[in-house]
């Protein structure tokens, strides 16, 4: 059974009144330029993925064309198995993050990014991600719109609650 949670419109509520206001009007039109101390960062208020932000760089993730976002891990931050309908493109900015490329929930299938990587997660390939100890800041770049579908065993009607400490726990025994 699968399950649609459309990532893209959490973004969009958490971030309306995020705006570029604070770029240089002599700029020619298109041009963004964004410094660190001027990203807005915005909770993404979902118990299973408690503790992660976001932030929208450039364009709108839930629209068609091109977006950039920067999203933040907590410290070992899982987010379960999951697909996208398009191709995802993450460049590791901060700590390192592991991606699993799996049906199934297991450390052993993980391979760690350390900051500097890039990788891509080729559109409806099954994989989940987790961070390190010291969290991570991924910048994802994509193609809209962009929709996070998480994969739940066909004995679950509805994403099953998560206790983040045994999370956190298991995935500090994969590393």
């Amino acid at each position: 059974m699968k399950t649609k949670l459309n990532f893209v419109l959490l973004v969009l509520i958490l971030l309306s009144g995020y705006s570029v206001s604070a770029q240089d009007k002599s700029l020619p039109e298109g041009a963004i330029q964004i410094y660190p101390d001027e990203i807005v960062w915005k909770a993404v208020n979902v118990p299973t993925l408690s503790g992660i932000q976001v932030a929208v760089l450039e364009g709108n993730p839930d629209t068609a064309g091109i977006y950039t976002i920067r999203v933040k891990l907590p410290p070992y931050c899982l987010i379960p198995i999951h697909i996208h309908e398009k191709d995802e493109r993450v460049t590791v900015l901060e700590g390192s993050v592991s991606i699993g490329i799996s049906d199934t929930l297991d450390g052993t299938a993980a391979k760690e990014f350390p900051s500097g990587s890039f990788y891509i997660n080729p559109v409806n390939v099954k994989h989940f991600v987790y961070a390190g100890s010291e969290g991570c800041v991924l910048q994802i770049t994509g193609e809209g719109p962009w929709e996070t579908i998480f994969i739940v065993r066909r004995k679950y009607r509805k994403i099953p609650e998560i206790n983040i400490e045994e999370l956190e726990a298991k995935v500090k025994g994969w590393q």
